[in-house]
């Protein structure tokens, strides 16, 4: 009785996978070439995006540490992603990246900050730091 069951269960499984109908023949050598070249776009605007997601990502840890290196108490300070501004591209090429965090003062109180920082060439250019 159990193989039957089992029997019935691989059928079922079977019968229900999605095949892909085959993708429509490419005859010409023009068809062929325009194919190509669409993959090949395909794959350059990936890596180009995450080239992108990269350089975004050093901009912020590089704001990061900037704040913290700045800190009168580096190990107090929380930088906050979900309340910061986040990221703007620059005309001329690099970022601008605002962060919203909190750190102690002298008299040892949270005092919630925004920084500003600006990356170019992967290098911290100009940085700045406000309440909130």
């Amino acid at each position: 009785m159990a193989f039957v069951f089992l029997w019935w269960m691989m059928s079922l499984m079977v019968h229900s996978v999605d095949i892909p109908p085959p993708a429509a023949a490419i005859n010409t050598p023009e068809q062929q070439t325009a194919a190509r070249h669409a993959a090949a776009e395909k794959l350059a605007a990936q890596a180009r995006a995450e080239t992108q997601r990269k350089a975004e990502g050093f901009a912020w840890r590089l704001c990061s540490s900037a704040i913290r290196t700045a800190a009168k108490y580096p190990s107090s300070v929380d930088v906050s992603v979900l309340s910061s501004p986040g990221t703007q591209s620059m005309a001329g090429g690099g970022y601008i990246v605002r962060l919203a965090f909190e750190a102690k003062n002298g008299f040892g109180n949270l005092i919630p900050q925004m920084a500003r920082c600006e990356v170019k060439g992967g290098k911290l250019t100009h940085f700045s730091v406000n309440n909130r």
